[in-house]
């Protein structure tokens, strides 16, 4: 076993993805997010970080570096190969993650973690519980129509600015969903699952007040990507409307079940998904350290809880 090194970009992609491909095999999901995997393939600027601890055959551990929407918070995910999942492999990653981080001039360091003895190291190294994320699910098609009359779809090349004014109007502040940017943007649209009939959108007086975006996971399994509706035009009914809206496209498009995710503290979504029959499939958690404090310093910030 050697490492962790950085991952070299484009030299190491294919390792990595071979490794993330055996992770989700074993765990039954994606090891890390959409958003750091984009990135990471795109490699662009070194908005992502990666480490490896390799074997012989390659890769068999990864732990993935993202800056967060605030210059000193950073996010780790980490996919380790199931025949490598000790404490020993997990602490080198998370020591290696914090020493990174804390060179770049990160405050807090924020981890997604689903394995019970990653959660034990990561307890022991510093890190205390911060956010749970639900996976929900439903099944499909939908006992009762939704009206789709009022919908348009969205137009390449003239609703990106506007989708953004939606999106990050709606998420100010959310460590995933907030503050994307045109590039961010770009990245997904360029993805070989990327169909802009699959984003549903509102239109008031020709501008948009929200959206619903929806992809397919498997020809079997759809997911509402991410739906959102202007501040102003919230508390009106129209969030329920595009999900109904946008789960009955993906029915129609041979999904047998949808799936989404959304944080525990939000209780409003929370209420609407249950109410429509969405029911729990698992939960992610995250947990921070602090390393200034942890090295003894004084800090002026506070994490974010």
């Amino acid at each position: 076993m050697t490492g962790p090194r950085r991952a070299v970009l484009p030299e190491d992609l294919d390792g990595v993805a071979r490794l993330l491909g055996i992770v989700e095999m074993a765990d039954g999901h994606h090891p890390i997010g959409e958003h750091q995997y984009l990135e990471l393939v795109a490699g662009s600027g070194g908005e992502v970080i990666g480490l490896l601890i390799e074997a012989e055959a390659g890769p068999v551990a990864y732990a993935g570096l993202t800056q967060a929407f605030e210059p000193s918070w950073w996010t780790l995910e980490l996919a380790v190969d199931p025949a490598w999942r000790t404490p020993e492999v997990f602490g080198t990653l998370l020591e290696a993650a914090i020493t990174e981080a804390t060179k770049l001039g990160g405050a807090f360091l924020r981890l997604w973690a689903f394995l019970p003895h990653l959660v034990d190291v990561a307890l022991h190294k510093g890190f205390r519980p911060e956010r749970e994320l639900r996976s929900l699910r439903k099944q499909l098609p939908l006992t009762e129509a939704a009206e789709v009359s009022w919908t348009d779809r969205f137009r390449p090349g003239q609703d990106e600015a506007e989708w953004l004014e939606v999106n990050n109007s709606a998420f100010v502040g959310h460590p995933e969903n907030g503050n994307w940017t045109m590039k961010a943007l770009g990245h997904r649209m360029q993805q070989p699952w990327f169909d802009p009939d699959d984003i549903i959108v509102a239109r008031r007086s020709g501008r948009m007040i929200g959206f619903c975006w929806t992809k397919r996971e498997s020809p079997e399994v759809g997911e509402i990507y991410v739906i959102a509706v202007a501040p102003p035009h919230q508390g009106q009914g129209l969030g329920k409307a595009l999900l109904m809206v946008g789960m009955a496209h993906l029915a129609e498009k041979g999904a047998q079940s949808v799936v989404l995710y959304v944080d525990s503290s939000n209780h409003r979504a929370l209420q609407l998904y249950d109410s429509v029959g969405f029911r729990l499939d698992h939960v992610d958690r995250s947990f921070v350290v602090d390393l200034v404090n942890r090295n003894g310093n004084h800090s002026s910030g506070s994490a974010r809880r």
